[in-house]
């Protein structure tokens, strides 16, 4: 599957009393989410990770075609935007959505709501085309327990990270979610490489990025602080607990 198969399949879905497909049709609209949506997924080469929120929101996905932006204040995406450009200036992050398509109030479709169980398993078909098309991807940083709870029944939950949807509250536990989940990939990251570098046999990636969560503390220090050439395996073959090593 490619990119224009991808956004074919997706245009033809009708819309429903509760559901808006913005991708369906021929009109103006249509047409414009469809080809902002293909520039955007033309726009990565091999991406690592991907952002997965809940669902498009009346007031930024559903009318732009494109997870996580804003065409009327929508606040999630506004919020989501502000703490990538914080925490990676420099990198256009891959972004998705658990339900792809707008749920709405009966009638209503300047509203929102959460996505069915039924609508969620629509999506998670559609997911799995979408990361057909990132082969590359290794990390999945999940908006909120919808996504998360998806995704878990779908990859390896393992590489699954949780930030807080940033609705009713969570503003500032959802910018810090970004904040350290990114600053977790890059450590695992180097922490394999590292790995790779020096082993005969390397420990599973998985369990690698495992550890990490569960030693954030710890871990932390020793990328900002240790000595990166020996604490790794310290860390890595803690066979006695009261040891370390």
């Amino acid at each position: 599957m490619n990119i224009d198969d991808f956004i074919k399949k997706l245009s033809l879905p009708r819309s429903t009393d509760t559901v808006e497909n913005m991708y369906y049709g021929n009109t103006q609209r249509a047409i414009s989410c469809k080809e902002r949506l293909k520039n955007y997924l033309e726009s990565f080469g091999a991406p690592e990770f991907v952002f997965v929120g809940e669902a498009p929101g009346y007031k930024g996905c559903a009318r732009t075609g494109v997870p996580f932006t804003s065409d009327d204040g929508e606040m999630s995406a506004t919020i989501l935007t502000e703490a990538f450009k914080k925490e990676l200036p420099d990198v256009t992050p891959l972004m998705w959505n658990a339900f792809p398509f707008h749920p709405h109030e009966k009638g209503n479709k300047d509203s929102n709501r959460k996505p069915t169980a039924k609508e969620l398993e629509i999506g998670k078909l559609f997911m799995k085309d979408f990361l057909k098309l990132f082969p590359s991807v290794r990390y999945f940083f999940a908006v909120g327990r919808v996504s998360e709870k998806m995704l878990k029944g779908l990859v390896d939950e393992r590489m699954v990270e949780y930030i807080r949807h940033p609705a009713y509250g969570g503003k500032r536990e959802c910018e810090l979610g970004v904040k350290y989940g990114v600053m977790r990939f890059f450590m695992v990251d180097d922490w394999e490489r590292l790995l790779r570098s020096t082993a005969d046999e390397s420990p599973d990636p998985e369990d690698a990025y495992k550890d990490l969560k569960e030693h954030e503390t710890e871990f932390r220090k020793w990328y900002y602080e240790g000595d990166h050439d020996e604490y790794p395996w310290m860390f890595l073959h803690r066979n006695d607990k009261k040891t370390g090593i």
